[in-house]
């Protein structure tokens, strides 16, 4: 479950972080183009990009004729095709230069670079391979092999890493790189010690992609405030990026700073195409507005959210929207909302029937509702706990049917809540005692309904059992001590 909650968070999202990793050092040893190289690689360019196959076969041979004994000119030369993207040119002369030294790392690894831009993955490890094996001193071979097991086998990327780390324990593209392939494993504890990591010898906005992806990681393992501190760091590098206002706009609402998430909205919402935009972004723009006590933005937004989101995820939005209405006091909409995603997401269900008279039951905390409304919402919220409580033989729908009952008049106990807690109680015998608040609570409303019908010996006897339970209870002394002045007069 919390994979998935990982993986939808993260495509939420949509940071666009770079999949590339840090090489662990440049190709100092590539050679550099002479002037006659370069004018014969243009050249040849030239004829490519043109699609002359005639003219492309003639300078091919050429150039080859002309360099075939100097390996340094054929490699520089395929360096020069990389560069411009041209992998079938820079492969050919990659090969041409190993033909002539099979143990250059240069044109080893320029042939494997030039796989794998073509996606041709298993010829790039082959090449990597063999790299390492010629040279298992220089790390490129090691970081370029772990860019292709990343996605297809990422433990045998952390195997690959592990190795050279121990050679090099302080070299910090290691550390990055380690810390993104658990990024996309989804072990994101461990990806933030190496990030941490990382980034003691690398400051924030000298990366900025792993920067993002730091601050992904923080949101996910909810530490907000690191992630909007990262975010903070390197925004003002590239203000307009939209995957830094996300990422800003998220956390500052999960900070509960809505105010400057309204501000960071503006920042957000309305300077980019609609394309770009997903449904996580409607998602929190709904909370947010459902906070700012907008419901009819509110209702917008998770309307917007409904239309871009997977099927899987449009109930959970039902969900969202009820909270909304109950943020405003609009209990009766927040049901009404509950029993949408009830019926599309868990017909029949006791669980959410529960839940949903909660929202009943919070309504009588509004000190704005009406006496009519009250009475309203107790028998909305009974009627389902007590649907609950006819369907399953456990202790709560009694439990919260008394409860709410009890709502009607706090002063006054009344039948229906006793006998919903006398219920509740007895379903509870068979409980350990984790749940002694719940039989305490039972006990104490009998104490209560005792005491004011001027039953004092079931009053005190009761008394006595929740004192058992819970021997420093001020209701249950305070009532004791009363009924004892009572029996004197």
């Amino acid at each position: 479950m919390k994979k998935k909650r990982i993986l939808s968070l993260a495509a939420g999202l949509l940071l666009m972080c770079s999949s590339n990793f840090a090489f662990g050092q440049a190709a100092t040893d590539v050679p550099q183009l002479s002037a006659d190289e370069q004018q014969d690689a243009q050249t040849l360019l030239n004829a490519v990009v043109g699609n002359n196959a005639g003219e492309v076969q003639n300078q091919t041979k050429g150039i080859i004729k002309k360099y075939k004994k100097d390996e340094n000119a054929l490699n520089a030369i395929g360096y020069f095709f990389f560069k411009n993207k041209q992998y079938d040119e820079s492969a050919f002369f990659a090969k041409a230069a190993y033909e002539r030294n099979n143990k250059s790392l240069p044109a080893i690894l320029l042939e494997g670079d030039s796989y794998y831009e073509q996606k041709k993955f298993g010829d790039a490890v082959q090449k990597y391979e063999e790299a390492i094996y010629n040279n298992p001193e220089d790390k490129r071979a090691y970081f370029k092999r772990v860019s292709v097991y990343k996605f297809i086998n990422p433990q045998l990327a952390l195997e690959t890493m592990e190795t050279i780390k121990k050679k090099y324990p302080d070299d910090p593209a290691i550390d990055k790189t380690m810390a993104s392939i658990y990024y996309h494993l989804n072990d994101t504890a461990k990806a933030n010690v190496s990030y941490k990591t990382y980034f003691k010898a690398v400051k924030y906005e000298e990366d900025l992609d792993a920067a993002k992806e730091f601050a992904i990681v923080m949101f996910l393992n909810k530490d907000y405030t690191e992630s909007y501190n990262i975010v903070n760091n390197i925004i003002s590098q590239d203000p307009k990026e939209i995957s830094l206002n996300r990422m800003k706009f998220y956390d500052l609402i999960e900070m509960g700073k809505y105010q400057d998430a309204d501000a960071a909205s503006k920042n957000f919402f309305g300077q980019y195409v609609d394309t770009l935009y997903n449904f996580s972004d409607y998602k929190y723009m709904g909370k947010l507005q459902a906070e700012l006590k907008n419901i009819d933005g509110a209702v917008a937004a998770y309307k917007k959210a409904s239309d871009l989101a997977p099927e899987d995820k449009k109930a959970s939005l039902l969900k969202d929207l009820s909270l909304a209405y109950e943020t405003v006091g609009k209990y009766d909409d927040a049901a009404a909302a509950y029993q949408k995603f009830i019926d599309l997401a868990a017909p029949g269900s006791l669980v959410e029937t529960y839940n949903k008279g909660r929202i009943f039951y919070k309504a009588l905390a509004d000190s704005t509702i009406t006496v009519d409304q009250k009475k309203h919402y107790i028998e909305a919220g009974d009627a389902l706990f007590k649907e609950v409580a006819a369907k399953d033989s456990s202790y709560l729908g009694p439990f919260w049917s008394a409860r709410i009952n009890s709502a009607l008049d706090p002063d006054n106990p009344n039948e229906i809540a006793m006998q919903q807690y006398s219920q509740a109680f007895k379903r509870l015998e068979s409980k350990d005692g984790s749940y002694n608040s719940r039989r305490v609570e039972c006990l104490r409303y009998m104490t209560f309904y005792y005491f004011k019908k001027d039953d004092l010996a079931n009053c005190v006897a009761y008394a006595d059992k929740v004192l058992a339970l819970s021997p420093d209870d001020s209701l249950a002394k305070q009532i004791k001590a009363a009924a004892a002045q009572l029996k004197k007069k």
